[in-house]
C-alpha cells in the first residue's frame, strides 16, 4: 500500500480536477446553488467549501461575506481587545496592521442591510468613530465594494457617523428604511438637520445611483421639505428606480426626472396643481414601465396621464392621498389615458387614522366606467381599494372575462347596506369559466338566490382563485352557499366579508344584521378548509 502526505493529495486532487472548475464564475453559480439550495441559506456548506482548497475558497467566501446584516461579523475580525463589539469588551485604537484582515473581507461585501431596530446589529458609536478616522487618514473607504446599502433614518441623527463611515464609491443602491419613533420624539428642526444630513452624504453617490428608495409609513406624514427633496432628486444622472413617495416634488424637480432616459420605474408624491400645470415635451417618460403616483386630489392625474403615451407602461398605481372629502370620478381619469401597454392599474385609497372624520360617498361604477377601463386590451391586475357604488348587471360583468381572458385580480369593493346589487352570485360564472388564471376577485352580489346544476347546467369551478371578498353581499340561506363555494374554488385559501359584517354592531339594520350573521356561519363552516381574517 501507498502513502501519500497531505500535500501529495492536494497536488494530485488539484490535477485531476476538471478544467471548468478552475473558472471563478463558474464555481460562483454552482456554489450560488449550494447556498440557497431549496430557497434556504446554508452558511455550512459554504464554509465547508471554503476551507476545501485554495480554488474553491475565493468563490465561497466572496458568496459568504457578499451580503451582511451588519458591521457586526467584520469588527470581529480585527485582533482581540482593539474593536469593541459589546458592551463588556475592551476598546483600543486600531492600527494600520490591525485593518489587513478586515480589508481582506470588507471588500468582498456587496450588500449591508443595516437595521438599527435590532440590537444585535448595533455597532457602538465611539467604534464608528474611530473607523471612520482610521479610514480617512488612509484614503481608503470601509467597504470599496459596497453595491447596496439599507439605513435607517435614525442613522442620519447627529454627525451622521454610521452612514459616512459605509458610503462607498461603488454604490449603486440605497434604501432608507422609516422608524416612527425618530419622527414623533424629534422636533421639526431636528428632522430638518436629519434632512441635511441625508443629503450631504448620499450627496457624492448620487450621480451614479441605479436605484434608490424610502420606505413609506403610512400612518403619518413627514416628508422631506421641498428644497431637500429638489437637491437630492436633481443630482441623479443614471437612476433607473426611483420610489420615493415620502419627498413631494415640485414641478421644476418632475420636469427633470422626466427627461431622464433611464428611469423605467417612478414612485412619488405630488399636489394636484404640479400635476395639472405639468407641461411634457416630447420624449418625456420614454422607457417608464411602472409609475406609481401620491397625490391629494386624483383628478389631476388625468392631465398628467393624458400628455404623454406613455408606450412603455405596464403598470400604473395612483394613490389618493388626500384627506378632504372628495367627489371622485373614474372617467376623467381612464378615458384620456393612453397607455396601449398597460397590464396593471390601480386606484387606491390608503387608510388613515383620520378616515373615519371624513364622510366621504362612495364612488360611482358603472358601465360607462367600465367600458372606459375596457378600451385597455391586455389588463390582468385590476385593483381599487376606493369606496364604490358598484352599478352593473350581470350582462355588463360578462363583458370583463370576453376583453380581459388573462385576468389575475379583480377588486371591485362596494360595501353599501340596504341598497340591492345589481349583480347577482350566477353572474360570476362566466368569470369564473372565462377567467382560468383569476387568482383574487373582491365584488358584491345577490346571494340570496344559489342557482341549482338542474337549472345553470354543469358548473366549470376555478382551479386559479385562492382568494375571494363579499363586501356586503345580501345573503338568504347559508347552507347554500356553504355548500357550492368549495364546488365552484376548490383552491380557495381566504374568504373574506367586510369588516362591518365581521362586527356587527348597532350601526346595521335588522336585515343587514341578518346577512351578518348567516356570512359568519358560512364563514365558520367553511374555516376547516378556507382560512378567513377577523372571524374567531
Amino acid at each position: 500500500m501507498v502513502y501519500h502526505d497531505s500535500l501529495t493529495i492536494a497536488f494530485i486532487l488539484v490535477h485531476i480536477m476538471h478544467q471548468c472548475l478552475r473558472i471563478q464564475e463558474i464555481l460562483t453559480n454552482i456554489f450560488g446553488y449550494a447556498f440557497l439550495y431549496d430557497g434556504v441559506e446554508d452558511y455550512d456548506s459554504l464554509t465547508k467549501l471554503a476551507r476545501t482548497c485554495k480554488l474553491f475558497s475565493n468563490a465561497a467566501l466572496d458568496l459568504l461575506w457578499s451580503s451582511q446584516p451588519s458591521l457586526q461579523p467584520l469588527l470581529k475580525c480585527f485582533p482581540k481587545g482593539i474593536i469593541q463589539v459589546d458592551n463588556d469588551s475592551r476598546l483600543s485604537i486600531p492600527e494600520d496592521k490591525d485593518f489587513e484582515r478586515v480589508h481582506f473581507y470588507a471588500s468582498r461585501i456587496r450588500s449591508l442591510n443595516h437595521d438599527v431596530d435590532y440590537a444585535t446589529h448595533y455597532v457602538d458609536i465611539v467604534t464608528c468613530s474611530l473607523l471612520l478616522n482610521q479610514c480617512l487618514d488612509i484614503g481608503r473607504p470601509l467597504l470599496p465594494n459596497l453595491h447596496h446599502l439599507t439605513l435607517g433614518f435614525s442613522d442620519f441623527c447627529g454627525q451622521a457617523i454610521f452612514p459616512r463611515l459605509v458610503m462607498a464609491p461603488n454604490l449603486r443602491s440605497i434604501f432608507l428604511l422609516r422608524h416612527t419613533y425618530t419622527v414623533y420624539s424629534r422636533q421639526l428642526s431636528k428632522l430638518n438637520e436629519d434632512w441635511k444630513n441625508i443629503v450631504a452624504v448620499l450627496g457624492p453617490c448620487l450621480p451614479l445611483l441605479r436605484k434608490f428608495e424610502i420606505e413609506r409609513d403610512f400612518e403619518s406624514y413627514h416628508g422631506m421639505p421641498v428644497r431637500f427633496s429638489k437637491t437630492l432628486c436633481l443630482s441623479f444622472q443614471q437612476i433607473q428606480n426611483l420610489t420615493i413617495p415620502l419627498l413631494e416634488l415640485d414641478l421644476e424637480t418632475l420636469t427633470h426626472l422626466a427627461k431622464m432616459p433611464t428611469l423605467n420605474k417612478f414612485e412619488f408624491a405630488i399636489s394636484s396643481e404640479s400635476l395639472l400645470s405639468f407641461n411634457p415635451s416630447l420624449g418625456d417618460f420614454s422607457c417608464i414601465q411602472d409609475l406609481a403616483i401620491h397625490t391629494n386630489q386624483i383628478d389631476g392625474c388625468a392631465n398628467f396621464l393624458s400628455c404623454q403615451p406613455f408606450l412603455c407602461l405596464h403598470n400604473l398605481s395612483v394613490i389618493d392621498d388626500g384627506t378632504s372629502t372628495l367627489v371622485w370620478s373614474f372617467d376623467s381619469l381612464v378615458k384620456h389615458m393612453k397607455t396601449p401597454s398597460l397590464r396593471s392599474l390601480k386606484l387606491l385609497k390608503p387608510t388613515h387614522w383620520w378616515s373615519d372624520l371624513v364622510d366621504e360617498p362612495p364612488a360611482p361604477f358603472t358601465r360607462s366606467t367600465l367600458e372606459s377601463l375596457l378600451r385597455i386590451i391586455s389588463l390582468v391586475h385590476l385593483e381599487i381599494t376606493f369606496d364604490l357604488s358598484v352599478k352593473l348587471t350581470d350582462e355588463e360583468l360578462a363583458m370583463i372575462p370576453d376583453a380581459w381572458p388573462h385576468l389575475q385580480f379583480l377588486s371591485l369593493p362596494d360595501n353599501s347596506f340596504s341598497v340591492r346589487p345589481g349583480l347577482t352570485f350566477e353572474g360570476l360564472f362566466p368569470l369564473i369559466k372565462k377567467c382560468q388564471n383569476l387568482k383574487t376577485l373582491i365584488i358584491r352580489v345577490n346571494a340570496k338566490s344559489i342557482p341549482r346544476f338542474y337549472s345553470s347546467g354543469s358548473l366549470k369551478s376555478s382551479r386559479s382563485l385562492t382568494h375571494l371578498g363579499f363586501c356586503t353581499s345580501q345573503i338568504s340561506q347559508s347552507t347554500d352557499l356553504i355548500e357550492i363555494i368549495p364546488l365552484l374554488f376548490p383552491r380557495l385559501e381566504t374568504l373574506d366579508i367586510s369588516s362591518a359584517y365581521k362586527h356587527g354592531g348597532n350601526d346595521l339594520s335588522p336585515t343587514e344584521l341578518k346577512y351578518s350573521q348567516e356570512w359568519i356561519h358560512v364563514i365558520k363552516a367553511l374555516k376547516p378548509i378556507v382560512p378567513s381574517y377577523g372571524v374567531p
